[in-house]
């Protein structure tokens, strides 16, 4: 699933590499805003980094080089939603300056889960 949503033809994705071995440690992807009740132009749609490699900056590269890929599109606003229990996605997106803005739920195999929306006013890379 992975690789069909890193060759989706509608996503702009990101992938890096371990140096040494090429090892695949992670992904973005950056699309269109599918959520109707945001104002935001783009989305965070899939950021991903294996556990070996998190806690080194990847992640953060990976985040603000598709933040400068869409600032060079003129993307004004971009969101993510998170679900709520995941502490350690949150945090990152807070560290990366992204602003709560509310709570949603999402609904996945019948259970339903809430969700914490995060928006970064400004494509500007710090």
């Amino acid at each position: 699933r992975a690789k069909r949503i890193v060759e989706s033809p509608d996503l702009d994705s990101l992938v890096i590499c371990e140096s040494q071995s090429s090892k695949v440690a992670g992904f973005a992807c950056f699309g269109k805003n599918r959520e109707k009740n945001v104002d935001a132009d783009k989305e965070l749609q899939a950021i991903y980094l294996l556990e070996e490699f998190q806690g080194f900056g990847a992640g953060r590269a990976l985040f603000e080089d598709g933040k400068r890929i869409l600032q060079q599109k003129s993307s004004r606003r971009m969101m993510v939603s998170v679900l709520e229990t995941n502490k350690l996605a949150r945090s990152f997106y807070e560290k990366q300056g992204g602003k709560f803005i509310g709570s949603d739920h999402v609904d996945l195999g019948g259970n339903r889960y809430p969700t914490s929306t995060y928006l970064w006013q400004q494509m500007y890379c710090s």
